[in-house]
């Protein structure tokens, strides 16, 4: 899809769920909206949160970070979760090219130009045996933080191993 065509398709889409459940929708300032992606849905995540911050106040992408040359933009800030692979061989963690041929940036640099636009503060790390955790918190009351958590010896893929996500104390995003 192209970023226009995209971005009308998710607005479309939107548009008739809020229609059907517009009581599940209403929020001060702002409509409580979340956005969820899985490898290519991850991708269309990370372009729609870009492009049109302003249709979500929060997004989770897991297996694909932003591409080479994306930015975000706008007014809006979105709260973000990354999770990536460490091991992944279908979009590489320390970026570069993909066996799908595009070419993405390094997992915790896509995460820390989120940090930037949304204005956080410095990072806190953990790191463990199984993985890496970056917490970028809120830069004014209220804001939205970044989180990005790197998972050793994971391909392309969410782990079904509890475990690994009691090393980390995510808290709410």
């Amino acid at each position: 899809l192209e970023v226009a065509a995209a971005v009308k398709f998710v607005e479309a889409v939107l548009a008739d769920v809020e229609a059907q459940l517009p009581a599940a929708f209403t929020a001060p300032g702002r409509p409580l909206r979340f956005a969820h992606g899985f490898s290519n849905g991850a991708g269309l995540v990370q372009l729609l949160a870009c492009v049109r911050p302003s249709l979500f106040v929060a997004a989770s992408a897991f297996a694909t970070q932003m591409r080479e040359g994306q930015r975000p933009m706008g007014d809006s800030r979105i709260a973000l979760l990354q999770v990536s692979g460490m091991a992944d061989e279908v979009i590489p963690y320390e970026g570069g090219r993909s066996r799908v041929g595009a070419i993405f940036m390094r997992a915790e640099d896509s995460a820390s130009l989120w940090a930037d636009f949304n204005g956080c503060v410095a990072p806190t790390t953990k790191r463990s045996a199984s993985g890496v955790l970056h917490t970028w918190e809120a830069g004014v009351p209220g804001g939205p933080r970044v989180v990005h958590l790197g998972l050793a010896d994971v391909g392309h893929g969410i782990p079904s191993i509890a475990s690994r996500w009691d090393d980390y104390e995510l808290g709410a995003t």
